[in-house]
C-alpha cells in the first residue's frame, strides 16, 4: 500500500464561539483593593487536523465520517487497498472552559511604618479549568490534569517601589497534574498502559528582583534578579523508555537557580 500527504481542495474554514462573563469588585471600605472573578468557554468546531494513515481508513469505515472514504483507494479485483491520500480534514471539536480569578492591593508603606515611605503592591491572579475536551475520530479525551496542563495555577507578586528603589517578589504555582488519563498504575506491568507511578507533583517558584536609581545618573539603574530562589526542580518525564529526563514544558523551570545582574540606562 502506498500513503502520501497533500492538500484538501475541501476544507472549510474552523468556527470558535467563545463566551465570556465576569465580575469586578472593588470596595468602598478598603481603598486600593480591586478583584476580580470571569468565567470563559470556549468551543471549537470543524478543527483541522492532518489525519494519519489508520485514522483515515477507521473514519471511514468504523466512524461514519464519509468525507474520508475518497481518500482509500481500492484494488477493483481484491478490494485490497492500494492506496491512501493523506491530508488535513475538518475533523477535530475542542471545548474548554475555566475560571480566572484575580486580586490587586495597593497602599502606602508608612500604613505599615512611618519611616516607609513607599508604595506596596499586590497583585495575584490564579486560573482554573476542568475541561479540555478533543474529539477526533469518534473518541473524546480531556488533557487537564496531565502532563503541562495542570487544573490550578497562579501567580503572586509583592512590590515596594520608592523613587530610587523598586524589590519584588513573585512567587509562581503550578499543580499537580499525572503523566496521562489512559494510564493505569499497575507496579507489576501485565495491563494495557500501565505505568508504577502516575502522579507528578505541584511546583512552587520564587523569583526575587530589585532595582536602584544610581545618585547623580538619573537614567541609569542598577538592576539584579535570583530566579527559582529555591534552587526547585522540575518532574521527572515518564516519556522516555530509556532513561528518565527532565520536562521541557514551559510551566517548569528546568535551569535551577539563576542570577542576572546587569545596569539599565535610556537617552532622552
Amino acid at each position: 500500500m502506498r500513503y502520501t500527504a497533500g492538500g484538501n481542495p475541501d476544507l472549510a474554514p474552523e468556527v470558535g464561539i467563545t463566551n465570556t462573563a465576569g465580575v469586578v469588585y472593588a470596595p468602598s471600605w478598603l481603598p486600593g483593593l480591586q478583584t476580580s472573578v470571569d468565567y470563559w468557554d470556549i468551543n471549537l468546531h470543524k478543527g483541522i487536523v492532518l489525519i494519519q494513515q489508520q485514522a483515515v481508513i477507521d473514519g471511514c469505515y468504523l466512524y461514519g465520517q464519509t468525507g474520508l472514504c475518497s481518500f482509500i483507494t481500492r484494488d477493483p479485483a481484491t478490494n485490497r487497498i492500494t492506496f491512501l491520500n493523506g491530508a488535513p480534514f475538518n475533523t477535530s471539536d475542542i471545548t474548554l472552559d475555566g475560571v480566572d480569578f484575580e486580586v490587586d492591593y495597593g497602599f502606602p508603606g508608612d500604613d505599615i511604618w512611618s519611616g516607609l515611605t513607599g508604595n506596596f503592591a499586590i497583585r495575584t491572579v490564579w486560573a482554573y479549568s476542568d475541561n479540555f475536551n478533543t474529539t477526533q475520530q469518534g473518541a473524546t479525551v480531556n488533557s487537564v490534569g496531565t502532563g503541562s496542563d495542570p487544573k490550578w495555577r497562579g501567580l503572586a507578586t509583592i512590590t515596594y517601589s520608592t523613587d530610587t528603589v523598586t524589590a519584588a517578589l513573585t512567587y509562581r504555582y503550578a499543580g499537580a497534574t499525572v503523566y496521562n488519563n489512559s494510564y493505569v498504575v499497575a507496579p507489576q506491568g501485565g495491563v494495557p498502559n500501565s505505568i508504577d507511578l502516575n502522579d507528578i507533583g505541584s511546583r512552587s517558584y520564587f523569583n526575587l528582583s530589585a532595582e536602584y536609581q544610581i545618585p547623580g545618573l538619573p537614567n541609569w539603574r542598577l538592576f539584579g534578579s535570583v530566579n527559582n530562589l529555591l534552587n526547585t526542580a522540575p518532574p521527572i518525564n515518564a516519556g522516555s523508555a530509556f532513561e528518565p529526563t527532565t520536562t521541557s514544558s514551559q510551566i517548569y523551570d528546568v535551569f535551577g537557580r539563576t542570577y542576572n545582574l546587569g545596569v539599565r540606562f535610556n537617552y532622552d
